[in-house]
C-alpha cells in the first residue's frame, strides 16, 4: 500500500511544482510590488553609472577624434529604451497613491518592474567592449602645414601647370626635379593644399625618401595618413599589399614622394603603378632618375627671378637694405645667392640690421670664393650656408650646429639630446653647473640658429627641432672639414657615416651615436667586442631602438649613456664601473627587471632617467640615497614599489631615500602604496619640477601635458598627508589632481597663484569647493586656466558664497561630469566672478540644471571667448541661455567666437537662447543636436512690446540669426523646428555650411526651401536617414537667384551645389523625390550617391540633372525608383537633358533590391560615353529588368573591372542587342564582315542565382575579354551557352561553374558545353535545388 501511494504522491508533487511555479510568481507580483519597485530604482542607478562611464570614456576618444564604433551606440540606444520603460512605470506608481491601485494595476506594475529590472541586469552585463571606438579621419583628408610662404610671380605659372597636370584623368605620375634648396618641397605642398581645396583629390598625402630608402618608414607613414594601421603587421609582403589596395581604392589619391635621390619601384613599396586611384607626386634633384620611372610629366623648377629674389632677401635682412649705401652692396650679395631660396635666406638672416659697409663687403668676399672640394650636389648652396655658419658669434652654436648632421635625414631632433652630448663632451664652459642652466644655454644657442634659418622649427612641439637636408649636406661638408667625422681620426661617428661593420681603431672618437628605427628591417651596427674595445676614449654613447643585449665593458671614460628603446637589453651592471658618468638614460627597456647595485658608486650622476621600464620591479635599498649628486630622478611608467621607513624587510629602496639627494631639482615617480603619503620626509629645497603620482590602482584618468609640476593624488580622506606632500601642495604645483573623499580643497589651496588644472572628482561628501567659510576678499584660484568636477554626488553648487569678481578670471575650460545633484553654479547674486576667459564648457551627465542662466547674467563678458559648449544628458534642462533684462545694444554680440555647440539627450529642451532681442553667431560653423525631442527653436526672442505672437516670439529680426555653419548635425528630433527656411533664417546663415547630417528628425515634410537651397555654396556632405515624414528633400519657394537661357529663349531656374561631393538618403518611408519642381540641377562635384530603403521615391528631380564627376552611385530597396531625371515637356525624349554629363565619371555602381524598370544602361535614354568610366558594377535583386545592358553601351564599358549579378530572376541576358556597335572587322578569306565586343580590362565575372538567364551574349559576334581573369556561374540552370559568337580569353586563369572547378579553359563556350555534358547527381531534384 505504501508504495502505490509513494508511486502516486511523487508525481502529483512534481505536477504541483510544475503547475504551482507560475502560480506562486503571478502571486509573487501582487505580494512584492514595493521590492519590485525599489530594486528597479537601485538597478536603475547603476545602470546610469554604467552609462555614465561608458559615456565618459566615449567623450575622451571623440577628444581624440576617434569614431564611436556601432555597437557601443546600439547599447547606449538599448539604455535609453530601457530607462524609458522605467520612466513611464514610476510615473504611473507616482500617479497615483499606492493603496489606491487597483488590484489589476498593482499587479501589471509589479510584473513589467521585475522584468524591466531582470533586463537592466543583463544589460548591464553586456557593458563590455573590446574597443569603444577606432580611429577618426585620416590626416590626408587634411590641408597640409607649410609655414611662412611667400607669393612669387616667377613661381606662379610651374604651380599652374602642375595642376592643369593633375587633373588629367591620364596621368599618373608627375616629377618636379630641381637642386636642392629651390622649394620643391614648399612647392609640393601647396600643391597637395589646392588639390584638396579645388576637390581635385579625396585624399593628399606626404612622406620624405631621403637618400636611405627606408621602406617600413615610408609604408608606416603613408599607412598612417590614409588611416591604414600597419604598425603591426610583420610582413613586408603582407603591409605592401595591404597598402596597394588602400591605394587602389575608389577614393582619388595624390601621394608625394619627397626628396627622391635614386629611381623606386613603386609596386615593392605597395604603391600602384598604373594610376588606379593614386596618384604620385615625386620630388628630386635629379631628373634622369625620374626619366628612368617613365614619368613623362617632369616639371623642372628654375632660381628666383631677380624681383622675387629682391623681395625675399628684403624681407630676411629688413630694411636696411633700403640706406643709399649699403644697396649696391646687397643686390651685388643677392645675385651672389643665384636666387636660390634657401641661400637667400640664411644669408639675409645673417646680415639682418646690419648697417656695416665693412661687413657687407667681407659678406660679398666670401659668396665670391671658390673651393674645388666642394662636391657638385652643394656647390651652389655650400658659400651662402658657409657664409651663415661663418657669421655665427658664439662657437658653441656652431658646435651645436655641427652636432645636428649626427641625425638622420629629416628627423626631429631634441634638445634635451644636443644639451647631453655637449655636457658629455665638455662643451659648456665653467659657467653651466647644473642640468637646467645647460638646458636654457642649448634654448639660446638653438634660438640663434633659428633665427639665422640653420634650424627650422619643429611642428610638433618647443623642445624639437629640424634641419633641412640641403643645409644638412652642406653641414655633413663642414663636419668633415673641421675634422669632426669622416676619417679614423675623427671624433665622431653616426649611424649615417660608417659602414654597416667597422675594425678601424678609433683613437680620437668621444662620441658614437646609433639610431635605428623602430621595428625596422634596416640592418644594424654590429656592437661586437672587437668593435668595442676600439671605443676605450669614448664620452657620448647614444644607442636607440637597436636590439643590443649587453653594454661592453670599456667605457670608463663615458660621461652621457643614452639607451632609448633597447628592447632586448636585460642589465646595465656595467655602468658600475663608469665613475665619471653624469647623464644615464635607461628609457622604454621592458626587459630591465632590476637596477643593479653597481650603480651606487656613480656619485657624478646628475640625470638618471628610467622612463617606461614596465617591467622594473626591484631597487635595493642604498642605491638611491648615495646618489648624491643627482638633480633628476625620473621614473614615470616605471618602478612604483617604494617602501616605508618602518619596514624591515631588506627588499626595496626606501621613500626616505629621496631625502639624501639635497641637489634634486626633478622629480618624477609612481607610488603605489597611500600609506607612504603620510611619510615624513624632507625633499631637497632646490626641487622645481615634478610630477608626483600616488594611488593604490593604476587611474583609468591622464593629466594633461602643458604642465611641468604635477601632483595626483587617490585620497581616502582618512590617511594622514605628510609634510613633503603638503610643502609641494604649498609651493609650485600647477596639476593638481585629487580623487576620493579627501579631495577637498582648504582655502591656502584656493588662494594659490600656481595652480593651472585642478581636477576634483570621486569625494561622496563634497557639496561645493568654496564655502562661506572662505575669505572673500582675496581672489580664489586665481590662475586656474581647466576646472574639472566629476563624480560628485552631493555637489549643489560650486561655490555659495560672495566671491572676488577676479577669482577664476584665467579659467578658459570648463568640465562638469556626473553631478546628480548640481542644480547652479552659485549661490549668492553679488560678487560674481566675470570668467572672461572661459572658452570651453563641457556639461555631462547634471539632470537637475536647469540652464545656464548665471553665466549670461554675469555680463556680456562673460561668455565673449567662449568657443565650445556641449551639453549632454541633462534630463532638466530647457533652454541654456535667458537674457531677460532690457533689449541691450550688445546682447547681438554675446557669442562673438562661439564655433562649436553640441546638444544630445536633452529631452526638456526648448531652444538654446531666450531673451529680448535678436542674437548673432558670427563664428557658428559647427552645430550637433540629438535626442532632443522637445527643441523649436535655437534663438527664442521677445518684443519686448508684444511677446503674445508666437512667430514674432521664436523668430524675432530672423536676418540678425547670422551663422558660419561649416558642419550641422541633427538626431533624433520630434520636433518642427526647420532652420533651413528662408522666411525665419537670413539665406546667406547657412552659406559657410559643409557637412549636414540629418537622422531620426520628424514632423518635417522637406529639409530647405529653394532660397536657402541656392546659398549653400560650400556643402560637401549631405546625409539624412530615418526621417520618416519627409517627402522631398528641397521645397521650392520661388526665390531661386539663377536663371539661364536654353535653346529657343527659354528662361530655365537652375539650383547649382557646387562642392557637394557626397549625398545618402536612407531610410526615408515617405519620400517622394529629392527635388519636386521643374528647374535644372547641376551638382558638379558629386562623387558618391547612395539611395536605400525608400520605397516611395520616383524620381530625383523633375528637370534636368548634371553629375560630370559621380563616380560611385549605390540603390537598394527603392521599388518605384524609375527615373532620376523626368526632363522637361515629353518624357520619352527628354529623359536626361544633356544626358551624358550623368554618368561621364562613374567608377562604381551597385544596384541592389530594386523593383522597378528603371534600367540606366540604355542607349536610348543615356549617351553610349556615360558610363566609359565605370570600374566596378553590382547588381542585386533587380527586377523587372530583361537585359542589363544594350550592345551601345557595353561597348563603351571600356574601363570596366568587375562585374557581379545577383538574384535577378527575370534577367534573361546580359546584353541585348542593338545594332549600332562601331567596331567591326575583316575575317577570312572572303572578307566576311563580323562584329565585335570588347571589354579590354574586365578581370573579374560573377553571375549568381539568375533563374531565367540564358546567356550573357545572344547575338552572333566576337566577344574579346582580354583581361579576364576569373569566372564563376552559379545557379543559372537556363544557360546553355556564353556567347554565340567567338570568345577570346587569354589570361583566364579560374573558371567554377556551379562548385566545379574548370582550371584556366581559354573558351567559355566549350566550357558551358562540357559542364552542360556531365550527368548530374541527383537528376532533377538537383536542378530544382539549382532554380531555387
Amino acid at each position: 500500500m505504501a508504495e502505490i501511494v509513494a508511486g502516486f504522491v511523487g508525481p502529483a508533487i512534481e505536477v504541483v511544482k510544475w503547475v504551482g511555479a507560475p502560480i506562486i510568481r503571478q502571486f509573487n507580483y501582487l505580494c512584492c510590488f514595493t521590492t519590485n519597485i525599489t530594486t528597479l530604482k537601485q538597478e536603475a542607478q547603476k545602470l546610469d553609472d554604467a552609462a555614465a562611464g561608458l559615456q565618459g570614456q566615449i567623450d575622451r576618444a571623440r577628444d581624440n577624434v576617434q569614431v564611436i564604433v556601432p555597437q557601443v551606440e546600439t547599447w547606449l540606444t538599448t539604455s535609453k529604451d530601457i530607462k524609458n520603460e522605467m520612466d513611464e512605470i514610476l510615473n504611473k506608481v507616482s500617479n497615483a497613491e499606492i493603496g489606491c491601485l487597483k488590484l489589476r494595476d498593482r499587479f501589471s506594475l509589479s510584473k513589467r518592474a521585475k522584468k524591466t529590472t531582470d533586463l537592466m541586469i543583463e544589460h548591464r552585463g553586456q557593458c563590455k567592449f573590446d574597443a569603444i571606438s577606432q580611429p577618426g579621419p585620416p590626416p590626408a583628408t587634411r590641408a597640409v602645414p607649410i609655414g611662412m610662404v611667400y607669393e612669387f610671380e616667377s613661381r606662379k605659372q610651374i604651380e599652374e601647370d602642375i595642376m592643369t597636370a593633375l587633373r588629367g584623368r591620364d596621368v599618373n605620375m608627375i616629377g618636379i626635379c630641381g637642386m636642392g634648396g629651390l622649394g620643391k618641397t614648399t612647392m609640393a605642398k601647396r600643391i597637395m593644399n589646392r588639390a584638396l581645396e579645388e576637390l581635385v583629390f579625396d585624399e593628399v598625402v606626404m612622406t620624405v625618401v631621403s637618400q636611405q630608402v627606408d621602406t617600413l618608414k615610408i609604408q608606416l607613414e603613408i599607412g598612417g595618413s590614409l588611416g591604414l594601421d600597419l604598425k603591426h603587421e610583420t610582413s613586408q609582403a603582407n603591409r605592401t599589399q595591404k597598402l596597394h589596395n588602400r591605394l587602389s581604392g575608389m577614393k582619388r589619391i595624390l601621394l608625394v614622394l619627397d626628396d627622391v635621390w635614386k629611381s623606386l619601384e613603386l609596386e615593392d613599396l605597395g604603391i600602384p603603378s598604373d594610376g588606379k586611384g593614386c596618384t604620385v607626386l615625386l620630388t628630386s634633384r635629379n631628373s634622369d632618375e625620374l626619366s628612368s620611372m617613365n614619368i613623362e610629366n617632369v616639371f623642372r623648377m628654375q632660381v628666383l627671378s631677380e624681383e622675387d629674389s629682391w623681395f625675399l632677401f628684403r624681407e630676411r635682412a629688413d630694411t636696411c637694405v633700403d640706406d643709399a649705401k649699403l644697396n649696391s652692396l646687397a643686390k651685388q650679395v643677392v645675385k651672389e645667392c643665384m636666387g636660390l631660396p634657401i641661400a637667400l635666406t640664411t644669408v639675409g638672416a645673417a646680415l639682418k640690421g646690419e648697417k656695416s659697409g665693412s661687413i657687407w663687403k667681407d659678406a660679398l668676399r666670401q659668396l665670391r670664393h671658390w673651393d674645388p672640394d666642394i662636391p657638385n650636389f652643394i656647390a651652389k648652396v655650400y658659400n651662402p650656408l658657409r657664409l651663415s655658419y661663418n657669421a655665427l658669434d658664439s662657437k658653441h652654436a656652431k658646435f651645436v650646429f655641427l652636432l645636428c648632421c649626427l641625425f638622420r635625414e629629416d628627423s626631429e631632433i631634441e634638445l634635451y639630446y644636443l644639451t647631453y652630448f655637449c655636457m658629455g663632451l665638455g662643451i659648456f664652459d665653467g659657467g653651466i653647473t647644473n642640468l637646467e642652466e645647460a638646458r636654457n644655454r642649448m634654448c639660446t644657442l638653438t634660438k640663434m640658429l633659428k633665427s639665422r634659418s640653420l634650424l627650422l622649427d619643429s611642428e610638433y612641439g618647443n623642445d624639437l627641432v629640424r634641419m633641412h637636408d640641403v643645409v644638412r649636406d652642406v653641414c655633413i661638408f663642414i663636419a668633415k672639414q673641421e675634422g669632426y667625422i669622416g676619417d679614423k681620426n675623427c671624433n665622431w661617428i653616426s649611424s649615417y657615416h660608417i659602414p654597416t661593420s667597422c675594425r678601424l681603431g678609433f683613437l680620437n672618437l668621444h662620441l658614437l651615436f646609433l639610431s635605428g628605427i623602430a621595428n625596422s628591417a634596416e640592418k644594424e651596427i654590429k656592437l661586437d667586442s672587437a668593435f668595442l674595445e676600439v671605443i676605450r676614449g669614448l664620452h657620448v654613447l647614444f644607442i636607440e631602438h637597436h636590439s643590443l643585449t649587453s653594454l661592453p665593458q670599456s667605457l670608463k671614460n663615458l660621461k652621457t649613456l643614452v639607451l632609448h628603446f633597447c628592447q632586448e637589453l636585460e642589465t646595465i651592471s656595467v655602468v658600475g664601473e663608469c665613475v665619471n658618468l653624469e647623464i644615464l638614460i635607461c628609457s622604454h627597456c621592458y626587459r630591465i627587471k632590476m637596477l643593479p647595485p653597481e650603480i651606487k658608486g656613480l656619485s657624478r650622476l646628475k640625470l638618471l632617467d628610467l622612463t617606461g621600464c614596465i617591467s622594473l620591479q626591484r631597487i635595493d635599498r642604498g642605491i638611491i640615497s648615495s646618489l648624491v649628486g643627482l638633480e633628476e630622478l625620473k621614473m614615470l611608467l616605471s618602478f612604483s614599489k617604494w617602501e616605508a621607513s618602518d619596514r624591515k624587510e631588506r627588499e626595496n629602496a626606501k621613500l626616505r631615500e629621496l631625502e639624501a639627494l639635497t641637489n634634486l631639482r626633478c622629480l618624477e615617480i609612481e607610488i603605489d602604496d597611500l600609506a607612504l603619503a603620510a611619510e615624513n620626509i624632507h625633499l631637497s629645497s632646490k626641487l622645481d619640477r615634478f610630477d608626483i603620482e600616488i594611488h593604490d590602482l593604476k587611474p583609468s584618468w591622464s593629466l594633461p601635458q602643458f604642465s611641468s609640476n604635477k601632483v595626483s593624488l587617490l585620497w581616502d580622506g582618512e590617511t594622514h598627508l605628510g609634510e613633503w606632500i603638503k610643502m609641494l601642495l604649498r609651493r609650485d604645483v600647477e596639476c593638481l589632481n585629487l580623487n576620493g573623499n579627501g579631495a577637498n580643497i582648504n582655502l591656502e589651496l584656493a588662494k594659490s597663484e600656481k595652480i593651472r588644472w585642478l581636477r576634483l572628482g570621486e569625494c561622496e561628501n563634497m557639496k561645493r569647493i568654496v564655502t562661506t567659510s572662505m575669505d572673500d576678499d582675496h581672489p580664489l584660484f586665481p590662475s586656474v586656466e581647466c576646472l574639472e568636477l566629476f563624480a560628485l554626488p552631493e555637489l549643489e553648487e560650486i561655490w555659495d558664497a560672495p566671491i572676488s569678481s577676479t577669482s577664476f578670471q584665467n579659467l578658459k575650460n570648463l568640465s562638469l561630469t556626473r553631478l546628480p545633484a548640481l542644480k547652479q553654479f552659485w549661490k549668492s547674486s553679488t560678487n560674481i566672478p566675470l570668467l572672461t576667459n572661459l572658452s570651453r564648457i563641457d556639461i555631462y551627465g547634471c539632470p537637475r540644471l536647469r540652464n545656464l542662466e548665471q553665466l549670461s547674467i554675469a555680463g556680456h563678458d562673460c561668455l565673449s571667448q567662449l568657443r565650445i559648449l556641449h551639453i549632454d544628458r541633462c534630463e532638466m534642462m530647457e533652454l541654456v541661455f535667458l537674457w531677460n533684462k532690457q533689449e541691450d545694444e550688445n546682447i547681438t554680440k554675446m557669442f562673438p567666437k562661439l564655433e562649436d555647440v553640441g546638444l544630445s539627450c536633452l529631452p526638456n529642451l526648448a531652444t538654446f537662447y531666450q531673451g529680448i532681442g535678436g542674437v548673432e553667431f558670427p563664428l557658428l560653423n559647427t552645430l550637433c543636436i540629438r535626442e532632443c525631442p522637445k527643441f523649436t527653436s535655437f534663438v527664442s526672442t521677445t518684443n519686448q512690446n508684444n511677446s503674445e505672437d508666437d512667430d514674432q516670439c521664436h523668430y524675432d529680426d530672423s536676418s540678425r540669426l547670422i551663422f558660419q555653419l561649416s558642419k550641422l548635425s541633427f538626431k533624433e528630433l520630434e520636433t518642427n523646428l526647420n532652420p533651413f527656411f528662408g522666411h525665419k533664417f537670413n539665406v546667406s546663415s547657412f552659406n559657410e555650411l559643409e557637412k549636414l547630417r540629418v537622422y531620426k528628425y520628424q514632423g518635417i515634410m522637406c529639409l530647405f526651401t529653394s532660397s536657402i537651397a541656392g546659398n549653400l555654396v560650400n556643402l560637401r556632405e549631405l546625409i539624412i536617414w530615418e526621417c520618416y515624414e519627409m517627402v522631398k528633400v528641397i521645397e521650392d519657394d520661388d526665390n531661386c537667384e539663377e536663371e539661364k537661357i536654353v535653346s529657343g529663349g527659354e528662361i530655365r531656374r537652375t539650383l547649382v551645389f557646387p562642392k557637394l561631393q557626397e549625398l545618402k538618403l536612407k531610410n526615408l518611408d515617405k519620400l517622394v523625390s529629392f527635388c519636386k519642381w521643374k528647374c535644372d540641377i547641376e551638382l558638379p562635384s558629386l562623387k558618391i550617391v547612395k539611395i536605400k530603403e525608400c520605397p516611395n521615391m520616383k524620381f530625383f528631380t523633375l528637370g534636368p540633372l548634371t553629375t560630370p564627376k559621380l563616380e560611385e552611385i549605390e540603390l537598394r530597396s527603392v521599388p518605384n525608383l524609375t527615373t532620376f531625371s523626368q526632363g522637361i515637356g515629353d518624357v520619352d525624349q527628354c529623359y536626361y537633358h544633356d544626358n551624358s554629363h550623368l554618368f561621364c565619371q562613374l567608377s562604381k555602381a551597385s544596384f541592389k533590391k530594386l523593383e522597378t524598370d528603371l534600367n540606366p544602361f540604355c542607349a536610348h535614354k543615356f549617351h553610349v560615353s556615360s558610363f566609359n568610366e565605370l570600374e566596378m558594377l553590382t547588381v542585386y535583386k533587380y527586377q523587372g529588368s530583361m537585359c542589363l545592358f544594350t550592345s551601345s553601351i557595353a561597348g563603351n564599358l571600356v574601363n570596366l573591372r568587375e562585374l557581379i549579378i545577383l538574384e535577378c530572376y527575370e534577367m534573361v541576358k546580359v546584353i541585348e542587342d542593338e545594332g549600332n556597335d562601331e567596331k567591326e572587322k575583316a575575317v577570312s578569306s572572303g572578307g566576311e564582315i563580323r562584329r565585335t565586343l570588347v571589354f579590354p580590362k574586365l578581370q573579374e565575372l560573377r553571375l549568381r542565382n539568375l533563374g531565367k538567364l540564358g546567356s550573357f551574349c545572344e547575338w552572333k559576334c566576337e566577344v574579346e575579354l582580354p583581361s579576364l581573369k576569373e569566372v564563376e556561374i552559379k545557379k543559372c540552370p537556363s544557360m546553355n551557352f556564353f556567347t554565340l559568337g567567338p570568345i577570346t580569353t587569354p589570361n583566364l586563369k579560374s573558371v567554377e561553374i556551379n562548385n566545379e572547378d574548370f582550371g584556366g579553359a581559354k573558351d567559355l563556350n566549350v566550357v558551358m558545353q562540357r559542364h552542360l555534358a556531365q550527368p548530374k547527381e541527383g537528376g532533377k531534384e538537383n536542378q530544382e535545388e539549382m532554380v531555387e
